[in-house]
């Protein structure tokens, strides 16, 4: 700076000797054929303002870059600052409220009178904000200054357009409009949105962090760590098992109004306000494990009689869960296991008041229902015997259900649903149901198998009918075939009778004709013919011709005549034979 200024001064220097010896370069021009003296004079002159105005406007431009905002220091020509003040105003010597935006500017004696100092501007990236911080105004009265509305406007801040709030934050923007209108010095209640902005950042720091958001099925519960306290009546969201109050947005305090699914700028300065996401979908807890699982097996030896062997096994707390089983003690002194699982909902509405009492709704799950769920169980429990938690399930459950709904709806929380998972009770007392159904089991095995029996006697029986019936049918056959064939012979013999007597008769009729001599002689004949006739083979080589001829008759007896007809009658059934 120190060089500059002396190169500036010279150059002063030079153009004032220039204009006032302007006769004395008479010589020097006259060496290059310029002989004029007035001419020499004039131009010495001209030269000499030239230099000067050379001099004067070099120090009085300055050219800001496009993204920069030029800062000016003064360092001559004014005022001290007040003790405090940082940012002049009025002309102070200092850092100074003006700032200069992109461009040439002009300004007599610029580069002497200040020091110019170009600063990139300030760029709030998407889905963040600028929380600023003031170096100089009035000293602050809460841990944030107030709505810059309010304290320009003396207006509520929610009552004001969104029109004239843009333009007082506009306006605020400016150092000089700042300091002047009561801005306060220290941390601003206000945020810069995303975008560019031209600020005096010897006044203002900006930090920049992300803006809030809420995701579906959540909502944002806002603390605000300053504005007024609230002094009006007590407002309840809930019932009165909580007992740290709410109050209207924009007092000290947990709101009553919450923030929807959304994103959010002004409530993202983490100087002025908490915001806690607030989960309103419906989740399960659940209550299992941490106890030993002990069981009394009950079977039969392979000798016939009944045994028991105990068994145990630890069961542990699952991950995620939210608490260990409930122990309660029933009415007859033995302890009872219950696992179950709820459907609980934080409501939007109930959501401030939870938040103001414990914190979230996982605090208000160990805090207030857990708690809550336990004593529920255990007050139930202790008017039922042990074994009642197994026969009256349903019952137990549903009252539970009941009372629970009741109890946690004071807190905030809606109970959707409750289901008994599982109840374990000291196996001793299964022991004598188990002994009774394994004997009624084996009373069941035993008329089961007795009825199997019975029904593979029957069936046998049938099969062996089923068998026994062709013969019984065979034997009836045979029967009526032995009736048949009795009335058949009966009726032969009856014929053979008849026929016999008619032989006898025909017989008798002969004998008395021939004699009984020769009609004995005839049976004969004819049973030899027969024999004859069912046995050919026999009379093969006899003579087909055979004459005898008795003594004593002459050769015309009877017998001659008998032979000679009997082969006659041979001799045709051989030829009967042959055919």
């Amino acid at each position: 700076m120190l060089g500059t200024i002396l190169s500036i001064l010279i150059s002063l220097v030079i153009g004032i000797i220039l204009f006032v010896k302007s006769d004395s370069f008479k010589d020097i021009f006259a060496k290059f054929g310029i002989k004029d003296a007035s001419l020499v004079s004039n131009l010495t002159k001209a030269i000499g303002v030239l230099i000067i105005l050379l001099s004067i406007l070099s120090t009085s431009f300055t050219y800001i870059d496009r993204g920069y905002t030029g800062h000016l220091v003064k360092k001559f020509l004014g005022k001290s600052l007040r003790d405090g003040k940082i940012i002049a105003t009025k002309g102070e010597l200092g850092r100074q409220a003006e700032i200069l935006p992109e461009g040439l500017h002009f300004k007599p004696f610029l580069n002497i009178i200040y020091k110019v100092e170009k600063v990139r501007n300030i760029v709030i990236p998407p889905n963040s904000i600028g929380i600023l911080t003031a170096r100089d105004g009035e000293p602050l009265d809460d841990i944030v200054s107030k709505d810059w509305v309010e304290i320009v406007a003396k207006k509520d801040p929610l009552k004001v357009s969104r029109k004239e709030r843009d333009e007082i934050f506009k306006k605020m923007l400016n150092a000089k409009y700042f300091i002047e209108h009561g801005g306060k010095k220290g941390p601003q209640l206000n945020v810069l949105k995303p975008g560019e902005y031209r600020l005096n950042q010897y006044l203002f720091s900006v930090r920049i962090k992300r803006a809030i958001n809420i995701p579906a099925g959540f909502v944002g519960v806002v603390t605000s760590k300053t504005g007024d306290n609230y002094q009006g009546v007590k407002l309840s969201t809930a019932g009165d098992s909580l007992a740290t109050p709410v109050v209207p947005k924009g007092y000290k305090g947990v709101w009553s109004e919450v923030l929807l699914p959304g994103t959010y700028y002004e409530y993202a300065n983490d100087i002025a306000y908490k915001i806690t996401p607030f989960d309103t979908r419906v989740k399960t807890w659940a209550y299992k494990g941490g106890f030993s699982d002990k069981e009394i097996e009950v079977f039969l030896t392979p000798d016939g009689k009944v045994a028991q062997k105990m068994k145990s096994r630890n069961i542990p707390v699952p991950k995620g869960v939210a608490d260990k089983a409930i122990d309660i003690k029933s009415k007859d002194g033995w302890v009872v296991y219950v696992e179950a699982r709820l459907q609980v909902q934080g409501e939007p509405k109930y959501a401030p008041k939870i938040v103001a009492s414990v914190g979230s709704l996982e605090d208000m799950e160990d805090k207030v229902i857990t708690p809550i769920f336990r004593s529920v169980l255990r007050n139930i429990g202790e008017n039922k015997d042990a074994v009642e938690f197994l026969n009256h399930r349903s019952a137990i459950e549903s009252e539970a259900n009941r009372i629970l709904k009741e109890e946690a709806l004071k807190a905030g929380v809606t109970i959707k649903d409750l289901r008994i998972s599982h109840i374990n009770i000291p196996p001793a007392l299964l022991v004598p149901k188990k002994r009774k159904q394994l004997a009624e089991q084996m009373i069941t095995t035993y008329q089961e198998e007795q009825k199997a029996y019975e029904e593979q006697i029957k069936a046998n029986k049938t099969k062996a009918e089923a068998e026994q019936q062709a013969k019984l049918v065979e034997a009836q056959i045979a029967k009526e075939r032995a009736k048949e064939l009795k009335e058949q012979k009966r009726l032969l013999g009856e014929g053979e009778k008849l026929y016999l007597e008619a032989v006898a008769k025909g017989q008798k009729a002969q004998a008395d004709v021939l004699g009984k001599d020769k009609t004995y002689e005839l049976q004969m004949w004819d049973r030899t013919l027969a024999f004859l006739k069912d046995h050919p083979d026999v009379i093969k080589n006899v003579p087909l011709v055979y004459i005898n001829k008795a003594s004593g008759n002459n050769g015309s007896g009877f017998e001659e005549g008998a032979a000679i007809f009997a082969l006659e009658q041979i001799k045709k059934a051989q030829k009967n034979l042959s055919k």
